[in-house]
């Protein structure tokens, strides 16, 4: 088992010197339907939450990756989630991609069918299809980029995004096992299943006083225990931006990158809800991250046996060093 805290409970030996400030279980999963009811409108996504997580719409399967070309200036181009911005990564770089997901009419304007882009149409619960997609170029693709969709930000079950990826890994390794080739396989997640650098035995996830997205957790545990034998990495992005990227991205493996010790005001409130502010305010909504930059990010790491090999992932983009 792996010693990282699941839950956000009072830590008397890592704060003894506050009093305990908690929300009980119940309270902190009815802050969070509270949160996740203000992040489904509209009018709130669209204004005050500007870098919110936004829904991602596709898969993207890559078949054979080749040696990358620089990426054009898509500038003139919207980047509508991160499925989208990986498959014009791998089309930049001329990469025979297959993009499959249930509703072809949600591809960009810009993204159509040719000779290096195959669209597949399929239900990512339906193993058959997940199968025809993979083997749609009659051998097994080379990678999987699983870019949808978004887990809920409070409650387990409240999305299909456990049994979405338990379908797409568990194909990935019977595709494997039936053909005798290793596919690498990248998972979209969120930066609360990093591990905090100060405190590396404990998520992100366990400062917050809500439950804050349990089905990543539950998805990457399972991950951890059942599917050892898949080449798979998890893409752990906290805030997600339009636009074009602020700088060259960088990557750390388990632990949240770039991170910004606590602003005066934070460090002199009480016990973890000063950890979990500052986690929230100073690193999370400060330093939000590209569609282009996530996607730009896992094209660039297709091969197998990496340093990444079943490691959770933070990417950031560094603004001071600007190409």
């Amino acid at each position: 088992m792996l010693p990282v805290t699941m839950w956000s409970s009072h830590d008397s030996s890592l704060f003894p010197w506050t009093p305990r400030i908690d929300l009980s279980y119940a309270s902190r999963r009815k802050l969070s339907r509270l949160l996740d009811n203000i992040m489904a409108d509209d009018r709130v996504c669209g204004s005050a939450l500007e870098y919110i997580w936004q829904p991602m719409a596709s898969y993207l399967i890559s078949p054979q990756p080749q040696s990358p070309n620089t990426c054009p200036n898509p500038s003139s181009l919207s980047v509508q989630g991160v499925g989208s911005a990986t498959v014009r990564s791998a089309l930049a770089r001329n990469i025979p991609t297959v993009a499959f997901l249930r509703n072809p009419t949600k591809l960009p304007d810009d993204i159509r069918p040719g000779p290096t882009l195959s669209v597949v149409q399929g239900d990512a619960l339906s193993k058959d299809s997940l199968k025809q997609a993979i083997l749609h170029t009659g051998q097994p693709v080379s990678a999987v980029v699983l870019a949808a969709p978004m887990g809920s930000m409070s409650t387990r079950g409240k999305t299909r995004y456990e049994d979405i990826t338990r379908s797409v890994v568990e194909v990935v390794q019977e595709v494997q096992k039936a053909h005798g080739k290793r596919i690498k396989l990248w998972v979209m997640a969120g930066s609360a299943i990093l591990s905090h650098p100060d405190f590396p035995d404990r998520l992100l996830n366990s400062f917050m006083p809500m439950a804050f997205y349990e089905e990543y957790i539950y998805a990457w545990k399972d991950l951890e225990e059942r599917f050892r034998d898949v080449d798979w990495s998890i893409n752990c992005p906290a805030l997600i931006k339009s636009g074009e990227p602020s700088g060259p991205y960088y990557y750390s493996t388990d632990v949240l990158p770039g991170y910004r010790k606590p602003y005066a005001l934070t460090r002199w409130i009480p016990g973890q809800w000063g950890y979990a502010l500052n986690i929230m305010f100073s690193n999370w909504m400060a330093q939000p991250v590209s569609f282009r930059t996530l996607g730009e990010f896992m094209v660039d790491h297709l091969d197998l046996d990496t340093e990444l090999k079943h490691k959770r992932v933070g990417v950031l983009e560094d603004p001071g060093a600007r190409k």
